[in-house]
């Protein structure tokens, strides 16, 4: 019986060993623990005030040059009645080459390409000579958006029936990127070429 009770002991002991050891393993790497959650916390919060400041930042700029444009625009056009627009309008527009657009089109399985060029058709509110230096500094955005419109048709947007609708989707959209909350100063979009390869 005493081998027995010698043996409950040191199992006892080393037990009481173990549960130790476990315990100063656990408190070696609970500061460990700590350290790693408060480097994630700060991790985080450096990286979201850094992207609402830059978020500011980016919302302010946006809206000082949608300013600008808004005035350049204002600027550019011309006060006239609405009686004399409706007279003048057919004999004075004038209008503007658009430099061609070359864009892929939204086809699976195929590289399709659609080559536009078109002529803007100007109101008589806007002078022919400022509207020219207006368009010409304006081309990259008409281009930007003329491609992102045009890669978003597939083959069968682009058919004979649907070139009606390209033409009128056209001059909203190149209407609102140049006179943004104005009067659009573009009366008509006319198609020079439109080629699909």
């Amino acid at each position: 019986m005493a081998d027995d009770e010698k043996e409950i002991r040191e199992d006892e002991k080393q037990e009481k060993s173990e549960q130790s050891d476990a315990k100063s393993s656990k408190a070696a790497l609970l500061p460990w623990i700590i350290m790693a959650v408060i480097v994630v916390v700060c991790a985080g919060s450096g990286f979201g005030l850094g992207r609402l400041v830059a978020g500011w930042r980016l919302a302010n700029a946006a809206e000082s040059s949608q300013e600008k444009e808004l005035n350049q625009a204002k600027k550019l056009s011309k006060d006239i009645s609405a009686d004399d627009e409706a007279k003048q309008d057919d004999q004075n527009t004038w209008y503007y080459d658009v430099k061609p657009i070359v864009a892929n089109l939204n086809e699976v399985g195929a590289t399709r390409f659609i080559r536009v060029t078109l002529t803007l058709e100007v109101s008589s509110e806007l002078e022919k000579k400022e509207g020219e230096k207006f368009l010409e500094t304006k081309n990259p955005v008409i281009a930007d958006w003329l491609n992102v419109y045009l890669g978003s048709l597939s083959v069968e947007d682009c058919s004979g029936k649907n070139k009606k609708h390209i033409q009128s989707q056209i001059l909203d959209g190149v209407n609102e990127k140049l006179f943004p909350n104005t009067k659009p100063l573009i009366k008509h979009i006319l198609f020079r070429e439109f080629n699909i390869q």
